[in-house]
């Protein structure tokens, strides 16, 4: 396969997968977990996009007040066990819209993010373009599903609902700035899967419902926090952007 240069200077090739039906996904909506057929419990983390990885817990101020030397809800079994995004917090950016399951859909010139956490607001306002293609910043996954952010009760980011391939082409559809052109996924992993995955990679999967070209990461892809804006992304491990054709027939 060929190999070439893209703009910020990391390597490119351009792949296209055998023929194939477009697999079906999870459907939307929580709880956020998809079939075993299509999701192993080894792929249920999150990458990070920013490399300053995803902040730890808050911690906040220590037990003060009634209950500080009880029994308070802090210590109590059932408020241990709870995972702090089933009571997310609401985005502090207002969305411009939403996926079917509830993740939050942000539009720009050029650009489409899905999700809030704070490592996916950081790279879409950070990242630089690439003239000629749409960047979409969310959460990826081997797999070949995403995997939108959301902030959680306790300040931290976690990831939200498994999404297909194809809830992530109608959001970038649905930008009223989307030109029909080629797509770049500033998302971990998204140009590689998993080999018991059963499905293509993510990128193929977009591609095939746009029907444009798209450009993803084989691994881990982020810019610098801290760090100015108008970052070129970084892939790790040597990671390399493979760019995607639509496959006759694949996305109807």
């Amino acid at each position: 396969m060929s190999r070439t240069r893209t703009p910020g200077g990391d390597a490119t090739t351009t792949r296209t997968p055998d023929d194939g039906a477009a697999p079906g996904g999870p459907a939307p909506g929580r709880p956020r977990t998809a079939d075993a057929s299509s999701v192993t419990a080894a792929q249920q983390s999150t990458q990070e996009l920013a490399w300053a990885g995803r902040p730890g817990r808050n911690g906040g101020p220590g037990r003060t007040g009634a209950g500080a030397d009880g029994d308070d809800m802090g210590r109590r079994s059932d408020w241990r066990d709870r995972d702090p995004a089933d009571d997310p917090q609401e985005p502090q950016r207002p969305p411009d819209s939403y996926l079917d399951g509830g993740d939050p859909v942000y539009h720009r010139p050029g650009g489409t993010a899905v999700g809030y956490d704070s490592s996916t607001m950081w790279n879409y306002d950070h990242v630089a373009p690439v003239p000629g293609y749409h960047d979409v910043v969310v959460h990826g996954e081997p797999n070949g599903l995403f995997h939108p952010g959301l902030v959680g009760a306790d300040g931290d980011d976690y990831p939200s609902n498994w999404t297909h391939p194809g809830q992530i082409a109608d959001a970038i559809r649905n930008n009223p700035h989307y030109d029909g052109g080629p797509v770049r996924l500033v998302s971990c992993h998204t140009g590689r899967v998993d080999a018991d995955a059963g499905v293509p990679a993510a990128g193929q999967q977009v591609a095939d419902a746009l029907g444009v070209p798209v450009m993803a990461p084989t691994d881990a892809v982020g810019t610098q926090r801290p760090g100015p804006a108008g970052q070129t992304p970084t892939i790790r491990d040597n990671g390399e952007w493979v760019t995607f054709q639509p496959r006759a027939g694949a996305g109807e």
